[in-house]
Parts: structure tokens; sequence; C-alpha cells
């Protein structure tokens, strides 16, 4: 960490990423709620998932090149305005297409957290990037075990559905609040180190093949978004559904894998930090949420859902997108805004094409969601294979630990 003085700026990001962890899976853990406010079924309220993507993917890249110019602090500001009007907005959708027009909001919101948050915490604990994009997942996964407690509250004690949605709102005012004085890196510091990057030797500082590894991980940034935005949009369902849960058992689902992220992006960044490089973690992780995935598309049964659940958050949601951007990063360090840019534009990508594409096919069977994210985290693992095979031929053998 460069100095104690940012440890407010940390703070202040980190709990952006809580409050997006519990934008991730608001409209999935209301959606009895939204259907009939909506007027709509599963596949209708996916839609309006979708627009998150959407708006994340249409964004992302000129935003990354954005940030790099003008700094992250606008940025976030940006983030905590769009994730306000999201809120806010979903509680008055009359319809599915007006709810899409906020979550496309929302996806915009990601947008400007992930140009602004992620290279800054980069910036501030620029000797463990790896760990500092890692951590984001840590806060993401928080705010999505929070979500079903506090749902659970406002259900027992029948209360407005929308109240976790109003909570939201006053935590981003005081973010925003808090915002205005918090310091950043200045961007004439960071183009001073991007110049002494530069002036280092060959040896010293490998050079990336975008083309490869470059394409590679952005492709990944889609797989391992489509891995985890999958399961928790369609777990509640697919328990209900398929495994005949009760609507509270099958809700209670979110929390097992929430508590298994929650537990998993803690251990991945003491890994990452102590013992492995982040390139390594993207070949292990998909492999076990693969065989996670497949026991649990297997053996429906309420005792394998639940511990699937607990397995697929530690696999899923460890933070292999986090480790993508920061891996890639490695490979390009002198334009870290531009190429996280383009790794969270693949998972808008994958934020819009995978409830579209699950929707679609959850008509013949929901039991097929399970067979696209399996898919598709498979050429996840192919790609970090070779990531993994780039990363030994760019970098000396010295760097490895």
């Amino acid at each position: 960490m460069r100095d104690k003085k940012y440890f407010s700026t940390l703070t202040v990001i980190y709990l952006n990423y809580l409050i997006h962890g519990i934008a991730l899976i608001i409209l999935a853990q209301n959606i009895t709620y939204l259907k009939e406010q909506m007027g709509t079924d599963n596949s209708g309220v996916m839609f309006v998932v979708s627009g998150l993507g959407i708006g994340k993917l249409v964004t992302q890249y000129v935003a990354g090149i954005l940030s790099d110019k003008f700094g992250r602090r606008p940025f976030m500001f940006l983030s905590i305005l769009s994730y306000i009007i999201f809120f806010a907005g979903i509680l008055i959708s009359p319809n599915i297409y007006v709810g899409f027009f906020f979550s496309f909001i929302c996806g915009f919101g990601n947008t400007c957290l992930d140009s602004g948050g992620t290279p800054a915490l980069m910036e501030i604990l620029n000797k463990m990037m790896g760990t500092a994009s890692i951590l984001t997942k840590l806060f993401i996964a928080a705010g999505q075990f929070i979500l079903p407690v506090v749902i659970g509250v406002v259900v027992a004690r029948q209360m407005y559905y929308g109240t976790s949605f109003l909570l939201c709102i006053g935590v981003l005012i005081v973010l925003g609040v808090c915002l205005i004085r918090v310091p950043f890196v200045s961007v004439n510091e960071i183009k001073c180190e991007c110049r002494e990057t530069e002036n280092r030797t060959d040896i010293d500082m490998p050079k990336g093949n975008m083309r490869i590894e470059g394409i590679a991980l952005i492709i990944i940034g889609y797989t391992s978004t489509a891995t985890f935005h999958t399961i928790i949009n369609w777990i509640t369902i697919y328990a209900r559904e398929v495994a005949k849960l009760s609507e509270t058992t099958a809700q209670s689902l979110m929390s097992f894998y929430s508590t298994g992220a929650v537990i998993a992006v803690a251990a991945t960044a003491f890994l990452v930090q102590k013992l492995v490089k982040p390139v390594r973690m993207l070949i292990v992780y998909p492999v076990l949420a693969t065989a996670a995935m497949t026991i649990l598309m297997v053996y429906p049964t309420e005792m394998v859902c639940r511990i699937m659940a607990f397995a697929i958050g530690c696999f899923a949601g460890g933070g292999v997108l986090q480790l993508a951007a920061a891996a890639i990063v490695e490979f390009f360090p002198e334009k870290k805004g531009t190429v996280t840019g383009m790794v969270f534009t693949a998972s808008g990508v994958a934020m819009f094409l995978g409830p579209i594409i699950t929707g679609f096919v959850s008509k013949i069977s929901v039991s097929y969601v399970l067979v696209y994210d399996i898919a598709v985290t498979l050429l996840g693992i192919l790609l970090a294979i070779v990531v993994n095979i780039r990363y030994n031929q760019a970098f000396s053998k010295k760097t490895e630990r």
C-alpha cells in the first residue's frame, strides 16, 4: 500500500463493490414480486436482468480508456449515481421494458465501477495487484450473503419488498458524500510510473501478445462471468423446479453459495499474495466448478443442492474474473484501465447473452441451464491452459513462486 492516507479510499471503493454484489442478485432474489409487478414470467425477469449486461457491454471499453486519461474519481461518482437510479427505478417499473432500461443503467454503473474502482485499487495496492483485484470479489460475495438475510427479515415481518432496495440507496448516498473527500493516486504519478516501466529491459518487463494471451484472457472474462452469473440467477429456480425444494429452502441456497464465495475469496487473496500466481488459479477453479455443477445436474437432491451450492460458490464465485483482470494487467501493465476494460467488456457480454440464452433453454428444461454453464466453463479451462503456457514463455523463471 502506498500510504495509510488511502485507507479511506479503499473502504469507499470496496463498499461500492458490496452494493454491486447486491445489485447482481436483487432481481433474481425478488423474482416472485417482480413477476407480479411487471406482469411477466421467469424468462421475462431474466430479460430485465440482461439489461445489466448490455449496459456494461456498450460502455466498458471506452470507459476504461477515459479512466486512464481523466482519473478514477469521476467514474466512481457516476457509478454511485447509476446504482441509485437503478434501485429506485426498478421499484416503479410497470413492465419488463422499463425494468430493462433501469437494468441498463445499472450495467453502466458497473462499467464505471470497474473502470474507476479496479484500476484505483491496483494503483493504491500497487505491490499486490492480484490481492487488490480479488478482494473486490470478497465484497461482492459479502453483499450476496447479506441480501438473502435482509430479504428473509423483510418477508418474516411482512414488510414492503422494496425495503432492501431503499437500504442500498441510503448506503450509496453516504458513500457518495465520502467520495468527495477521499484521496486518489494522481494521473501524473501513474504516467511517471508507466514511463519507468517502458524504460525497463525486456528481461525485466516481458511483453504480452494481445493476439494470444490477450484475447484468451478477454474471453475468460466472458466464461468466468457466465459461470457464476448463471448460477446466481438460476440456483433458486433450479432448486424449486428441478429438485422440488420449498420456496424458503430454495432461496436459502444463495446463502450457501455466498458463504462458499466469501471463504474462497479470502483463501484466494492469501494464495495469490503468498504462494501462487493469479494465472494458475484460472485453471484450478473452473475445473472444480465444472465438477460441482455436473454433480448438481446429475443428483438434484436437497442435500446435494446445499453442498454443491457451497462448492460452486467457492469455485465459480471465488474470483476468477478478478484473477483474469489481474493476469492481463501483468501482461500489459502500461494500460491497466484499457485492458481491464476489455476483460470487463467480455464480462458484460456474458451478463447480457447469458440470461437471454438460459431464459430460452429453460423453456425446454431448467436443467439445460446447467448444460450451458458447464460448456462455457470448459471453454474457459482450455483458454486458461493457453494463458499459462504463454505466461511461462513470457516471464522469466526467476519470477515464479
